[in-house]
């Protein structure tokens, strides 16, 4: 849906995603750019930080990959102002 350009079956679609595997980081950024497309740029940015968030609650292969995540994470929360 996001690729269609439909906000709301993008956001709907991707909050059963993140309802279902909760554990999947991309899930959440997914959601992100969901709620971005519908014009939802508060939930856009809780979306982000739920994705920061799940990034320090899931086991990771190699840490150094969860380190990249988490300052991308932070850097576009940063350009997103208040």
């Amino acid at each position: 849906w996001l690729a269609r350009l439909n906000g709301e079956r993008a956001v709907a679609a991707a909050k059963a995603l993140v309802a279902q595997y909760p554990e999947e980081i991309l899930s959440h950024t997914l959601l992100a750019d969901a709620y971005d497309l519908a014009g939802d740029r508060l939930n856009g940015t809780r979306a982000i930080q739920g994705a920061l968030e799940m990034s320090n609650r899931i086991v990771w292969f190699d840490e150094t990959q969860r380190g990249r995540f988490q300052v991308e994470m932070r850097r576009l929360l940063a350009t997103r102002g208040p």
